[in-house]
């Protein structure tokens, strides 16, 4: 009972920092390291208070997986920022998980119980959801507006259209000069010709194009990865990892 009410008080806590700073991220797309130094200070001492009950339990194990969740997420996130699939404020976040809830409160009984991790999976999932808007507002772009989607644009292969149209916005280059925080512009002008790149820094993206603010540019939305994040900590505590079950899910189907 004791350790139920701890691990429900330090998820609430979590759960309603995160979602303050979810908030923050959809509004500025930054987010103040405030939220995360106030996660540690409140998570850790909690953690480590439900750790020490569990110890009787469990031992050296529970340390031991402790441990070993906060080591392997951290290297998680600093991978993934040093290879930019995430943000600095993305990478605090799953550290700041790391040392608030490293464990699953259905340890020992979870395959994967290292919450930062299918948190992080859950989040990848959940961000899926964007591929459909994306396209939608593409293929209205394109038959409704009737913008041309590649015209302008020499040597593109029809793997790189096909990756850019999930996952970029044909929009009016006024938009993203006004909302510079939300998108990262794909054009690139090359010797006067007019290229796409799909690896690209966001200090590139940041550079201003010699083009009209009515023409259209491919640019890809700056997704709101907190916010995501918020969602697949919500869903770890009560489903569990969106990838196990789709994948078990999946089995099940094809097995004869």
């Amino acid at each position: 009972m004791w350790i139920t009410l701890l691990s429900q008080l330090r998820y609430t806590i979590i759960v309603l920092i995160m979602a303050v700073a979810s908030v923050s991220d959809i509004m500025k797309r930054e987010v103040s390291d405030l939220f995360w130094l106030v996660m540690i200070a409140l998570g850790t001492p909690l953690m480590l208070i439900q750790m020490h009950q569990q110890y009787t339990t469990y031992g050296l194990v529970i340390v031991y997986h402790v441990m070993l969740s906060i080591c392997l997420s951290m290297a998680l996130a600093l991978l993934l920022y040093y290879v930019r699939l995430i943000g600095g404020a993305d990478s605090k976040a799953l550290i700041a998980l790391a040392l608030s809830i490293p464990l699953s409160d259905r340890f020992p009984f979870e395959p994967i119980p290292y919450t930062p991790i299918v948190v992080y999976i859950n989040a990848c999932i959940m961000s899926l959801l964007m591929v459909p808007v994306i396209m939608t507002w593409n293929i209205y772009v394109k038959y409704l507006r009737g913008v041309s989607l590649f015209k302008d644009y020499v040597g593109i292969k029809w793997t790189k259209k096909l990756v850019i149209l999930f996952t970029a916005m044909k929009v009016k280059y006024s938009i993203v000069l006004r909302e510079k925080n939300k998108f990262m512009v794909l054009d690139r002008i090359v010797d006067g010709r007019r290229e796409l790149s799909i690896a690209i820094r966001l200090e590139e993206s940041e550079e201003e194009l010699p083009l009209s603010p009515e023409e259209y540019v491919w640019a890809s939305p700056t997704m709101p990865f907190i916010l995501f994040m918020t969602i697949g900590l919500v869903l770890e505590k009560y489903i569990g990892n969106l990838a196990l079950i789709i994948a078990l899910w999946l089995l099940s189907i094809l097995r004869p």
